[in-house]
Order: structure tokens, then C-alpha cells, then sequence
């Protein structure tokens, strides 16, 4: 038989044979290998396309229920901008010392953000990407419109209005839902979360005032405590939350504190009374909400062994409802200027006596005096944003303001405004090493991007 019949399966006879199959050389193992990686890229294939379509809205949130899908991460320059620290210095910027690793992992690593429709599934699929990547990544974890914003209150509502923005624990959400019906009007919020519970809370809060937080959008930012301190990151949530805002204008408040009732109403009527005041704050002014707390009274307790303890306590009092109401309770003593007493360069350059008396026109100017650290409305075009490096009490507002006042802005108080801090005062009257050296860190910044701008001392 020759070669060619063998090949094509003949017999000697020249019958033809049953098909054969034809083996490949050698032991069979790089055959084997072909098909198990071409099998392994399909399947990665689809399993990608799978994740493209579950993100882009192509799969519905139920059926997303049923895969386990991996965070992914959004890394874009957008995220550098809106959280570093201060604002963009180019080279000179560059040359500056860095913020300490916490503030750095925020900026430099990038934040990985969940883009998920479900509130539970985004919150608890980030915090375990948190876990797992301890000692790996940045401790940070940011997620955006955990609850969007539903409810347009105006026609025209657009960039040219104006919104509120806040900052919380998930154990002063009580607060922040007060905050939001005084204001009455759209606010982005921006919600510490450090352990599994505080997700538990927040859900929970979700969930029973669902139908209530038709204007507000809520922001989240996660943090692993295990690799830093348990300080309070004020500066990262004011941050958080600006970025976020939908408007040109806002009010930046602490969730402490509460504005008159239907204050954003109030101020849409003075901007269509008063149109030229859109141009004031976008001429680099502030304009302050004079700021008002209860007056304090000593009580005295005793512990369990009987030994007396000299308390301070805030009475139990409701927020004024307007600017007529919290001059009488003024004068009757019952409330007074916020922290007049105990620190006067917080507060003392609002001049309260002109706000008071009332004879001016809508808002009246005021000159910024060194540790000012005021309530404002602002356009937030152009504004820094704040230090990240600056935790808990001390220096976290006040240098922020430093800023702007380096760069040029100036302040007014409006006349017929005003915020109230509701509980109670506390925190250390000391301050740590480490801020001391953060606080000279941040000034050798602030002079080299906007030089040394004078700062009068406020002499009461």
C-alpha cells in the first residue's frame, strides 16, 4: 500500500477504510492547553461584558442580586481635583511638603467608587472591598448618591439656585433630617460610615425616611479605622459634599447647626428682589449667616463615690423660627451670638450690634479678622477646597477661611439670616503636636500659592 492510501485511509484491496483520526505529535499536552486557554478567555469574555451590561443599566438591579459583582474603580483626574488639598498649584504646589499618608492615599491612590443602583449593595459590597484590601490601598472608600436627589422644587431650578451642604455621623442622622426641614430646600450630604453597624444605621434611616428625603442626596465616605485614628474627617466630608453639589450657590453648614425656617425660600425671594446679589458672590464675596446658640447655666451633679461635678448644659430650647423671634429670645436672654463669650475672634467679626439694629440694607460688609470661622452662602466656583490634613477639633474651618481670605475674597453679613446650634459644645482645649505641625505645613502652602496676605487680630 503506498504512502498516499494510507493517508487517505484505502486498504490494500483499495477499499476505503472507516475515517481516522489523526493524533497530534508528541504527548498531547500543548493541545490540551490550547483549548483550556481558549475556554478560560471565553468565559472571562463573558463574564466582563456581563459586568459592562450590569453597570451600564443593561441588567435590571434584581438580577444583579444574583452575582456576586467586584467594585470597580474609577480612576479619572476628576477625583484628584475635587479632593486634594487646596487647589491646583501646578509646579509650585509640587514642590510642597505632602499632606500626611492618610491625606495623600485620598488624592494620590484615587477613591474607588460603587456604582450600583441598590443603597444595601453598594454599601456593603464597598465595605468589604474595604477589608480586603487592608494594608493594601487607601482606607477610603467614596460612594456617591447612596440616595439621589428625586424632587425638583422649582420650574427653574438649575445651576443658578442655591443648595445646602452638610456633613454627619450616622449618629446625628436625626440631625440632619432637622437641618434638612428648617432649610426646606436641596441638600448634599456627606455621611461618615467607620464599621458594618454604621451601614446597618444608615440603611435603617433610609428605609423609615425614605419618603421624606425627596431633597436630599446623600454621600458616602467609608473608612477603615483599624489603619487610622478615630478623628472625626470633617474636612474630607466638607469636601465630599461640595463636590457633589448640583447648584452654583450654597450654604456650607455643620449639622449642628439649623438655618431659619424655609430659608431657602427665603432666599430665592431676596435674589428676585435683589438680582445683583448673584454678581456680589460671584465677585468673590462671602456672605455670612450670623451664627447663635442657647445660653449656658452651671448644674451641678454628683458621681456614684459623691463627689460633686460642675456640668455645663444647654437648655432644652427650640431653634427660632425667624429673625423676630431670635431677637426676643435674645433679649430675653435665653440665646446669645455662638461662642461670643469663650472665643471672640470666631464669631466677634460679624458685628452682631449692626445686625441687631436692623437699619441696613439686605446685607451689610464686614472685614475678615484673624481665627474668623463663619457660616456662609458662596459660589462655589474658584472656592479651595478644604485641608484634608486637619481632623476633628482645631484648625479644620478656620484655615479654609484663611484661604479665601488669601486669595482675595471679601465678606458681608446678611441681614436677615441666621443659623443655630443645636446640643452641645465639647472637644478638647488642646491642641495635639501633630496639628500644631500640620497648621505650619498648611501655611507654608497658603504663602507660597497666595502669598501672605495681612490678617488683622480681632480686638472684640
Amino acid at each position: 500500500m503506498r504512502d498516499r492510501d494510507k493517508f487517505i485511509g484505502r486498504s490494500d484491496s483499495g477499499q476505503s477504510l472507516p475515517p481516522r483520526r489523526i493524533k497530534p505529535r508528541g504527548n498531547g499536552i500543548s493541545y490540551n492547553l490550547f483549548w483550556g486557554i481558549l475556554l478560560f478567555s471565553l468565559y472571562w469574555n463573558f463574564h466582563f461584558l456581563l459586568l459592562h451590561l450590569t453597570n451600564q443599566g443593561g441588567l435590571h438591579s434584581s438580577t444583579m442580586s444574583n452575582f456576586q459583582i467586584p467594585h470597580h474603580i474609577l480612576q479619572h483626574e476628576f477625583a484628584k481635583r475635587e479632593f486634594m488639598n487646596g487647589p491646583s498649584g501646578g509646579g509650585a504646589a509640587a514642590a510642597m511638603e505632602q499632606p500626611p499618608p492618610v491625606a495623600r492615599n485620598l488624592t494620590k491612590d484615587l477613591e474607588e467608587m460603587v456604582d450600583f443602583a441598590s443603597p444595601e449593595l453598594m454599601l456593603k459590597t464597598a465595605w468589604q472591598g474595604l477589608l480586603k484590601a487592608r494594608g493594601k490601598k487607601t482606607p477610603y472608600r467614596i460612594i456617591t448618591n447612596v440616595v439621589p436627589r428625586k424632587r425638583v422644587k422649582r420650574k427653574d431650578f438649575g445651576a443658578d439656585d442655591f443648595s445646602l451642604s452638610t456633613h454627619a455621623t450616622v449618629g446625628r442622622l436625626d440631625r440632619l433630617l432637622e437641618e434638612y426641614r428648617r432649610w426646606d430646600g436641596p441638600v448634599s450630604a456627606a455621611v461618615y460610615i467607620s464599621s458594618e453597624a454604621d451601614i446597618d444605621i444608615l440603611l435603617s434611616f433610609i428605609h423609615d425616611k425614605g419618603r421624606i428625603l425627596k431633597d436630599i442626596a446623600i454621600h458616602v465616605l467609608m473608612e477603615d479605622l483599624s489603619f487610622n485614628s478615630n478623628q472625626y474627617p470633617n474636612n474630607i466630608l466638607r469636601n465630599l459634599a461640595m463636590s457633589q453639589l448640583e447648584t452654583d450657590f450654597f450654604v456650607a453648614l455643620d449639622v449642628d447647626f439649623v438655618t431659619s425656617a424655609g430659608a431657602y425660600g427665603q432666599l430665592r425671594n431676596l435674589l428676585d428682589v435683589y438680582p445683583n446679589l448673584f454678581d456680589v458672590l460671584r465677585n468673590k464675596t462671602l456672605l455670612v449667616l450670623p451664627a447663635f446658640e442657647s445660653s449656658r447655666y452651671e448644674v451641678t451633679t454628683k458621681n456614684a463615690t459623691g463627689h460633686e461635678i460642675v456640668t455645663q448644659q444647654v437648655k432644652t430650647l427650640e431653634a427660632p423660627l425667624d429673625k423676630k423671634d431670635m431677637i426676643q429670645k435674645v433679649r430675653a436672654g435665653i440665646v446669645e451670638p455662638f461662642h461670643l463669650k469663650q472665643f471672640p475672634p470666631g464669631h466677634g467679626p460679624t458685628r452682631f450690634p449692626i445686625w441687631f439694629d436692623n437699619r441696613t440694607g439686605p446685607l451689610y460688609p464686614i472685614t475678615y479678622h484673624r481665627k474668623f470661622e463663619p457660616y456662609v452662602l458662596a459660589y462655589r466656583h474658584g472656592l479651595p477646597r478644604y485641608w484634608t490634613g486637619f481632623r476633628g477639633y482645631f484648625f479644620n474651618k478656620y484655615s479654609w477661611f484663611v484661604e479665601v481670605n488669601a486669595m482675595g475674597y471679601n465678606f458681608a453679613v446678611l441681614r436677615d439670616f441666621f443659623v443655630f446650634h443645636v446640643g452641645l459644645s465639647g472637644g478638647s482645649t488642646k491642641i495635639p503636636a501633630w496639628k500644631s505641625r500640620e497648621w505650619q505645613k498648611f501655611l507654608r502652602y497658603k504663602d507660597l500659592i497666595h502669598g501672605n496676605r495681612e490678617m488683622p487680630v480681632f480686638q472684640g
